[in-house]
């Protein structure tokens, strides 16, 4: 679905380790791994994020998801626009970061971010609320997924993103996704 990935498309500044920080990327491990009971990614494809600490933390750019451990996750803690950079710690983020960031900041009662892909529920999914297509890793598609006021999003030619209040409703998101 959609392009081949190359990597993140913005500036990135690693400030050190990701330390500090156990018992919220514990929990981030855990809802993580419980993803596999909902979605199946081939290599690198999508990303989670957790808000945290004031901001929030996602899944390294080029892991797979539902099988992260700690080396695997980074915290995104500084975000300009305008230079489409971000400054982290531990690895460098996951290519929408953007995204994320983005919908933390128009919603704030949203805690936590999912954007996956699957080609089967994209054929079945005709009826949800759709942008794009967009260029993965974009800013058009960081602003506009997160601007679409849907709690689930179809980004055309790309995959799904899923906002959610608590871990329950985004494992209840998915049960009913599944259902489909």
């Amino acid at each position: 679905m959609g392009e081949e990935y190359t990597g993140v498309k913005f500036e990135c500044t690693i400030s050190g380790p990701l330390e500090g920080m156990d018992a919220q990327v514990e929990g981030y491990l855990s809802i993580d791994s419980k993803l596999r009971n909902y979605i199946s990614p081939k290599n690198n494809e999508g990303n989670m994020s957790m808000r945290a600490a004031g901001s929030f933390l996602i899944k390294s750019a080029g892991t797979p998801m539902t099988k992260l451990t700690n080396e695997d996750v980074s915290y995104v803690y500084d975000i300009d626009e305008e230079e489409y950079s971000l400054k982290a710690k531990g690895k460098t983020p996951s290519s929408e970061s953007f995204m994320h960031y983005y919908i933390y900041k128009f919603y704030p009662e949203i805690n936590f971010v999912l954007h996956f892909h699957d080609g089967h529920l994209m054929e079945k999914a005709k009826h949800l609320p759709s942008v794009g297509p967009f260029p993965y890793g974009s800013h058009d598609l960081a602003r506009e997924a997160a601007k679409a006021k849907a709690a689930v999003v179809k980004i055309i030619e790309h995959g799904f993103v899923v906002k959610a209040r608590s871990s329950q409703e985004l494992f209840s998101t998915l049960t009913a996704l599944r259902s489909i």
